[in-house]
């Protein structure tokens, strides 16, 4: 992850759980005349979506695990415009740590403006860090495949029109080293659902591509 390099990378992402609850009861639409026919808004709901996340592709496991914990990442997230962010969590392992030691992230202006720089400003960015101080040594260097980044990732007014509805919010990741995704980019698909708790779906992804770009 990082540079141009001609290899094929992406991320990987299993959905671990979903809690979804309703988020604000239906109501009655408003409107200037009086009208005896009652039109509901959709429901909208308040999901907590925990994942499991890695590298995939053909950089071998052990270098992936130590560069990134030299250089730390620059992570985006591009929320639908209705979402109502909460917040994102994460903590990193080779097993789902307790809830106690994920650490919420904070928004990081530069790297939200690096994804608008590449990806436009369709529906909502939002860019954050996680330092290299921030990420723990390997539990097993023996292992290096088993690396693994965890998210908890709130969101309120989700507007499913069926129970079987889906939103799509993409991640893109780069080496914290990097100013930006204009070169290079390891890319993941986030499919938010009700999940199956609701009878809903829960899908895994995985993206996976070379990137071939140019120098300016």
């Amino acid at each position: 992850m990082g540079g141009a390099i001609e290899v094929r990378q992406g991320l990987a992402i299993t959905v671990m759980d979903v809690e979804s609850a309703r988020f604000h009861s239906t109501k009655k639409m408003g409107s200037s005349k009086k009208s005896k026919k009652k039109v509901k808004a959709p429901p909208s709901f308040t999901l907590i979506r925990t994942t499991e996340v890695k590298v995939v592709g053909d950089v071998p496991p052990d270098q992936t695990a130590q560069i990134i914990r030299e250089k730390g990442l620059k992570i985006g997230m591009r929320f639908r415009a209705h979402h109502r962010r909460v917040s994102v969590r994460y903590a990193f392992g080779s097993a789902l740590p307790p809830v106690g030691d994920f650490k919420e992230v904070n928004e990081d202006a530069s790297v939200t403006t690096a994804c608008h720089a590449v990806f436009g400003r369709r529906e909502q960015w939002f860019g954050f860090k996680i330092a290299k101080e921030d990420i723990p040594p390997l539990p097993d260097p023996s292992k290096p495949e088993a690396d693994r980044v965890y998210f908890i990732v709130t969101v309120e007014n989700f507007i499913p029109n069926h129970k079987l509805d889906f939103d799509e919010v993409p991640v893109v990741a780069i080496l914290a080293s990097l100013a930006g995704f204009r070169q290079h980019y390891a890319l993941g698909m986030g499919i938010f659902t009700l999940g199956k708790k609701r009878q809903s779906i829960q899908f895994d992804t995985s993206v996976i591509g070379k990137m071939e770009v140019d120098e300016p």
